[in-house]
Parts: C-alpha cells; sequence; structure tokens
C-alpha cells in the first residue's frame, strides 16, 4: 500500500480507502501507479504499457483526478 500512498500525497484517504480505491482501478492503472510511484520514467512506463510516453502522462493524470473524486 505505500506505492499507493504516493499518488494520493497527503490526502485524506486513510488506509482503508486506499486500498478500497485501488481495488476499482482496472489491472492497467494499477500497474502506471506502481510503476510511477516506483520511480519509473514515462518512457519506461510505455513500454510496459504499450503506449506512447505522453499517452501515459496524460492518463496518469486523468487518473489522479479520477482517484481524488472517490476519496
Amino acid at each position: 500500500d505505500a506505492s499507493a500512498a504516493s499518488i494520493f500525497g497527503p490526502s485524506r484517504a486513510g488506509k482503508e480507502d486506499r486500498a478500497r480505491i485501488l481495488a476499482l482501478l482496472t489491472p492497467e492503472e494499477q500497474t502506471l501507479i506502481r510503476l510511477r510511484n516506483s520511480g519509473a520514467e514515462w518512457e519506461a512506463i510505455g513500454r510496459e504499457l504499450g503506449k506512447d510516453a505522453a499517452a501515459v502522462r496524460q492518463q496518469f493524470s486523468r487518473l489522479q483526478r479520477k482517484m481524488a473524486g472517490m476519496v
């Protein structure tokens, strides 16, 4: 759950909330969060997901907004 905490930042979400929200995400979204929170560069994440780095950055941004709305 430590990697999930990074995307939430200093949020109101508790450990149970983070786990609940992560369980609602697609496997690809979970992979994106895990890779980015582990320090992977956008290019490396894009290669892993079979996408362009810019597309992955945009997906991550949308994912952050989506998750913020779930808290």
